[in-house]
């Protein structure tokens, strides 16, 4: 059976193991029995479910929106850091090709330059620092 197959499968027996289970607790009567049978429905759902790898993507998400969320400042300085480089390095290439004149490309490298050093004074004082914003992950 191919990935995709099996991954079907897989999640159309997790959706139809979650309605038995709720059926099973809002219909069932007497605490007794709907316990014992909730319970021997809840081990094929885990199983399905930690073969589907629902478990390991919902915890990739909530890591990435902690870290983002406590270093948001941060990446977004390192972020304006490397448009500055990639605009550094554009600058460069235009004055070898000759597009601007090597006076404006050294004026201009000199400028971006300056604004470099001090996005690093920036970087340098925000690393470490926690944020508390909210944050959504994309």
């Amino acid at each position: 059976m191919s990935k995709r197959a099996e991954a079907i499968v897989l999640t159309v027996l997790l959706l139809v193991l979650c309605a038995a289970e709720g059926a099973v607790l809002f219909f069932m009567p007497g605490a007794g029995m709907r316990f014992v049978v909730g319970m021997l429905l809840l081990a094929p759902i885990i199983l399905s479910g930690s073969k589907l790898g629902v478990v390991d993507q919902f915890l990739q998400v909530v890591s990435r929106t902690i870290y983002a969320r406590r270093h948001r400042r941060f990446r977004s300085l390192v972020e304006q850091l490397l448009e500055e480089v990639r605009r550094l390095s554009a600058t460069a290439v235009d004055g070898q090709r000759g597009v601007r004149s090597p006076e404006k490309t050294n004026e201009l490298l000199d400028s971006l330059e300056v604004g470099i050093r001090d996005l690093v004074t920036r970087i340098r004082s925000t690393a470490g620092e926690e944020h508390d914003e909210p944050l959504e992950v994309p």
